[in-house]
C-alpha cells in the first residue's frame, strides 16, 4: 500500500521522503510473513468464560483492557515477554496468593520470618504453562504444621494418599498435619464463572437480589474428588478416605449475609462440600472473601480435630479411643524410662518424647491427649514417680531436634511433651506403688490413663 502511494504522490515527495516510505513498505511485508503477526486479533482469553460476566459493569472493562494488551504484546515478536494467561488461569492464581497471606494472618504469622517455608521448584513461572508444585508451610506456635499447596496431583502413584483410577489435580490443597501426623486434608477449586442469571435450576429463589451462584458441574466436581482420594499404605488398599471438605471458590457478589441462606453455603454445615464467593475488592481488602476467612479461622484454630471430622466420612486408619467419661484434667501420660541418665536429661530438659506415627511401639492416641495434665514415669526397678505437665500441647520432634537436647532416640517420629517442675508430686489417695500398669512385653510402650483408673486398680499389687 506505501509503494502505491508513492507512486499517486511521486511529484510531490522527496527523494529522502520516498526512501523513508518504501523502508517502512518492506518492514511492514517482513512482519506480515511473521506467524506471530498473523496471529495479531485473535483473542483467547475469554472464549470460555462466563457470558454474564462478561456483559456486568466492570468485567467488560477488563475484557476490553485484555484484549488491546494482548493485541499490542503480538506485535513485537521478543520485545514484550512476559507471558499472558487466561483470566480463569489468573483467578485461579490469586485465589491461590489470597488464601496464602489469609492463612498467614489468621495465624499471626509473617512470610519474612522462619515460622514461613515457601518451595518454588526451579522454573515455576505461573504466567506460563507448567505443571510444577507450589507449596507454603506454616509453623504456629499450636505444633501443627499447615501446607497450603497449589498445582498438586493424586494419582495411583503418589503414596498414601491417592487414587485408585484416574489422576485427580485440584486447584488448592489445604494439609492440617497435628503433632502426631495425623493429617485433616481440604481442597479448593478457583472457578471464574457463575450460574446464568437465567438459569433458576439450582437456584434457592430466582427472583431475589442476588442472582451469583457457582456453576453446579464445579460443585459435583468436589464430590468427585472426595470419592476418588484415599488414604491407604499402598494402592491396593483403598479403605480410608481423605478428603475431609470440598469447596469452591467463585466470582460472587458476598455483600449481604443473606449469603449464608443459600444451599451452596448451608451444604456445608451438612456435608462439608459448598462454595465460598472470593472477588478482590479495592477499596475493602479487609473484606475480601469474609466468609471463605470464617471458614478458615475454624479449621485452623477454633475447631478441634474431632470436631472436624466426627460428622465426616471416617478418615485415614488412626484409630482414636473416645473416653467420654475421662475428665481431660485427671489424664494421665505413662512413660518408661531405661536409666538414670536418661531420666537426668529429661528432668534436667523438662521434657518427656513419645514416638507416634505407625511403627510398632508408637503411642495410641486418646481423645484430649493434648491437654494431658500428668506424666507417670516408671523403671524396670518398679519405681515411679509423678510429674505435672505443663498446659501447653505436645509438639511434633524429629531425631535432630532431640539429640540437641541430649536424648538417644532410634529414628522416626515424635512429639514432645513439657513438663512443668522437675520436683516429682504428690496425688491425694494415690498410692503409686500399688497401681496395676500395663506389663509383659508392652512395658515400654508409653500409654494414656487417667486418675482414675489408677486409683481403681490400686486395690491390686502390682505384679
Amino acid at each position: 500500500m506505501l509503494g502505491e502511494l508513492c507512486q499517486a504522490y511521486e511529484d510531490q515527495l522527496s527523494a529522502a521522503e520516498k526512501a523513508e516510505l518504501t523502508g517502512y513498505s518492506e518492514s511492514l511485508k517482513r512482519l506480515a510473513r511473521n506467524s506471530l503477526f498473523r496471529r495479531v486479533g485473535r483473542f483467547e482469553g475469554f472464549r470460555q468464560e462466563s457470558n454474564v460476566l462478561q456483559k456486568r459493569t466492570g468485567y467488560a472493562q477488563v475484557y476490553r483492557a485484555w484484549h488491546i494488551l494482548n493485541s499490542g504484546l503480538s506485535l513485537y515478536s521478543g520485545a514484550t515477554d512476559i507471558g499472558v494467561r487466561p483470566i480463569w488461569e489468573l483467578y485461579e492464581l490469586w485465589c491461590f496468593i489470597k488464601m496464602k497471606r489469609m492463612i498467614a494472618e489468621i495465624l499471626g504469622l509473617e512470610f519474612d520470618d522462619e515460622h514461613i517455608t515457601q518451595e518454588r521448584p526451579d522454573g515455576f513461572d505461573p504466567f506460563r504453562d507448567n505443571q510444577m508444585e507450589h507449596i507454603v508451610t506454616y509453623y504456629p506456635e499450636s505444633g501443627d504444621r499447615i501446607e497450603l499447596r497449589y498445582q498438586h496431583t493424586y494419582n495411583r502413584f503418589t503414596g498414601d494418599v491417592h487414587t485408585a483410577t484416574t489422576e485427580q489435580r485440584p486447584d488448592i490443597v489445604l494439609n492440617i498435619i497435628k503433632p502426631d501426623g495425623f493429617t485433616l486434608t481440604y481442597l479448593y477449586d478457583a472457578k471464574y464463572r457463575v450460574l446464568d442469571d437465567r438459569n433458576a435450576g439450582d437456584m434457592d429463589n430466582p427472583d431475589a437480589d442476588y442472582a451469583d451462584y457457582p456453576p453446579s458441574d464445579a460443585i459435583n466436581q468436589m464430590h468427585r474428588y472426595r470419592d476418588a482420594i484415599y488414604y491407604g499404605s499402598g494402592r491396593e488398599d483403598h479403605a480410608a478416605k481423605e478428603i475431609i471438605g470440598g469447596f469452591i471458590l467463585f466470582p460472587g457478589r458476598a455483600t449481604d449475609a443473606k449469603i449464608k441462606e443459600r444451599y451452596f453455603y448451608k451444604s456445608i454445615e451438612s456435608v462439608n462440600i459448598g462454595a465460598f464467593p472470593l472477588l478482590p475488592d479495592v477499596g475493602h481488602p479487609e473484606k475480601e472473601g469474609w466468609l471463605l476467612r470464617e471458614h478458615l479461622t475454624s479449621v485452623l484454630v477454633d475447631r478441634s480435630r474431632l470436631q472436624q471430622i466426627e460428622d465426616s466420612i471416617p478418615q485415614r486408619g488412626l484409630s482414636y479411643i473416645p473416653m467420654e467419661a475421662a475428665k481431660r484434667e485427671d489424664l494421665v501420660l505413662v512413660g518408661y524410662i531405661k536409666d538414670k541418665a536418661t531420666e537426668q536429661v529429661i528432668l534436667d530438659q523438662l521434657v518427656y518424647y513419645v514416638p507416634s506415627g505407625f511403627k510398632p511401639g508408637s503411642i495410641e492416641l486418646v481423645y484430649g491427649f493434648d491437654k494431658a495434665k500428668y506424666l507417670l514415669l516408671h523403671d524396670a526397678q518398679k519405681n515411679r514417680k509423678m510429674y505435672e505437665l505443663s498446659g501447653y500441647p505436645p509438639k511434633s520432634a524429629t531425631v535432630e531436634d532431640l539429640k540437641a537436647k541430649g536424648f538417644n532416640p532410634s529414628g522416626g517420629s515424635y512429639l514432645m511433651f513439657k513438663l512443668k517442675s522437675k520436683h516429682p508430686i504428690d496425688i491425694r489417695d494415690l498410692d503409686l506403688s500399688r497401681c496395676a500398669l500395663k506389663g509383659g512385653k508392652a512395658h515400654t510402650v508409653p500409654y494414656f490413663t487417667t486418675i482414675e483408673e489408677l486409683r481403681a486398680t490400686s486395690s491390686r499389687p502390682f505384679k
